[in-house]
């Protein structure tokens, strides 16, 4: 299944995190305790590397997902994604798509847990961050936020 592109995000432009928050204070956004947390442990990327964006409903991932329960699993989303042929999002599109996404695209960065030691799977664009672990169960209209591969 093909999902359109929603935007292109440059990852690796910032030094380290610091220039990440001036960017992100400067833009407008306040860092709660519990988000400059999960952002000090952001690996950043070392090049410039554009990644595509492309999103989804996980009802519309369902059909790659077995089972008909109306709440699943991350484990199974994200495998679904991967079957798909998309990727998850590397920790640092978190807060590089707050910089370059529109407020009115709201969705959940699919990423893997890579923190160390943070259980933070997710990122929420929109006005809340979302630090979880597999107990957590995603609604078939929860929408996820992914990358597409470049051929």
């Amino acid at each position: 299944m093909n999902f359109p592109i929603i935007k292109t995000v440059t990852i690796g432009g910032f030094k380290d995190i610091l220039d990440y928050r001036k960017a992100l204070f400067n833009s407008g956004f306040r860092i709660s305790l519990e988000a400059d947390r999960i952002l000090k442990k952001v690996k950043l990327v070392k090049k410039k590397t554009e990644l595509d964006l492309v999103s989804a409903t996980v009802g519309e991932l369902s059909f790659a997902i077995h089972g008909s329960s109306r709440e699943l699993f991350p484990s199974y989303v994200f495998s679904a994604i991967r079957n798909l042929g998309y990727k998850l999002c590397p920790a640092e599109i978190g807060p590089a798509s707050r910089l370059v996404l529109p407020e009115s695209l709201f969705g959940t960065i699919a990423s893997k847990p890579n923190f160390d030691g943070c259980n933070a799977w997710l990122f929420y664009i929109g006005y809340h961050s979302l630090d979880t672990t597999e107990c957590i169960l995603f609604l078939r209209e929860e929408r996820l936020i992914f990358v597409q591969p470049r051929k």
